[in-house]
């Protein structure tokens, strides 16, 4: 798939041996409808854990939005109150302009941003998963 332009490859990180991650041709043609990752650089322990701890929340019946999603979501005013909204979430302000839902102020004008949000288990998802 590397050598199809589809993923990147790397073993410069010599723990985790070979890395994979998607170009922007991958990331398209997987329908995510998300770009593709900056390489891992020095956070790959970070991501991994935190991609550990999604799959876990996953297949404990959680609905999990990475913060890949969170950003696609935040970028289209409504959005983010739609997907929690969809999770049965109570008390999402409706008419909620960029950036007010998911993410969290820090100082006047820095917001941080989840690694994850999930859904109670037994909540719905909204009908694409790939926003």
């Amino acid at each position: 798939m590397a050598e199809a332009g589809l993923l990147n490859r790397s073993a410069d990180v010599r723990w985790a041996r070979t890395v994979v991650w998607p170009t922007e041709r991958g990331a398209r043609i997987a329908g995510t409808g998300l770009s593709a990752p900056r390489p891992p650089g020095e956070r790959l322990l970070h991501r991994l854990a935190v991609s550990d701890v999604g799959f876990a929340l996953e297949s404990g019946g959680y609905a999990v939005l990475s913060e890949r999603e969170v950003h696609s979501a935040e970028a289209v005013p409504g959005r983010a109150a739609e997907l929690l909204a969809a999770l049965r979430v109570p008390g999402v302000p409706t008419g909620a302009r960029r950036g007010e839902i998911l993410s969290i102020p820090v100082g006047a004008r820095a917001v941080h941003w989840p690694d994850l949000v999930a859904g109670p288990p037994g909540n719905s998802r909204s009908p694409s998963r790939s926003s």
